[in-house]
């Protein structure tokens, strides 16, 4: 806690010209300071490599995201979103029964081991992004932060990963998913700061849990599914 505390202190100074040996010299800590000031480096250059959220507590989009979830609902042939960054605008997009046809079909086509079962999955959450986008703004997406700010229908992990979350919950009451277990949305953080979550999946086989990341694509694009290790470490490896 202590260097959360050097770091912000070290941040302020850097921003409003505060002398920071005045600052250090309270806390009286000199060899804690030079770790604390290369670990702000490091995060804020990691931040911005791929914008993760750098300064929201984890605690805070924690019941952010489990309030969503329980107040957003499904049924047979509906499905509740939200966008334009941390949710602040919900809908509910009609699902029709060519539509669960649709999504259906795809689980047929691959075969029905773990990795088919996963491939099927990125499939369909793209299929129901793109009836999203009939009927919602959410076609202006554009995979992280980078290309949609300002544009309505922007989405942020936190709306990435319930949106993702509600088409698991959707596809699971359809009855297609056999080999996986849904599971709590997961979240990352390697560089003690710059969070990220993801929605998540159970191997029911090895156990092993999946991340699957739509925030890393396009609106319409298969999500990212990793194993959850790699995709905590940001390493590419493992990734469908």
């Amino acid at each position: 806690m202590m260097c959360l505390k050097i770091e912000y202190k070290a941040l302020f100074c850097f921003f409003y010209d505060i002398n920071y040996t005045q600052i250090m010299n309270k806390y009286s800590i000199v060899t804690a300071t030079c770790f604390c000031h290369l670990v702000l480096l490091s995060t804020s250059m990691q931040t911005y490599a791929d914008n993760d959220d750098f300064l929201t507590p984890v605690t805070s989009s924690y019941y952010r995201i489990g309030q969503l979830l329980e107040n957003l609902t499904n049924n047979t042939n509906s499905i509740s979103i939200c966008y334009n960054y941390n949710c602040q605008t919900q809908r509910t997009i009609s699902i029709s029964q060519e539509n669960i046809q649709s999504i259906k079909k795809i689980f047929k086509q691959f075969n029905s081991t773990q990795n088919g079962e996963r491939r099927a999955i990125s499939h369909a959450i793209a299929s129901l992004e793109n009836i999203a986008a009939t009927q919602t703004p959410v076609y202006n997406d554009k995979a992280r932060n980078y290309n949609d700010k300002g544009l309505p229908g922007r989405m942020d992990c936190i709306d990435s990963t319930v949106n993702t979350t509600q088409y698991l919950g959707f596809i699971n009451q359809l009855g297609l998913l056999n080999q996986h277990t849904l599971l709590k949305p997961v979240y990352r953080s390697p560089y003690l700061m710059g969070q990220h979550w993801s929605a998540q999946i159970k191997d029911n086989n090895d156990g092993q849990h999946y991340a699957v990341d739509s925030w890393q694509t396009n609106n319409g694009h298969p999500p990212v599914i990793q194993d959850v290790e790699s995709w905590t470490t940001r390493e590419d490896n493992n990734a469908l």
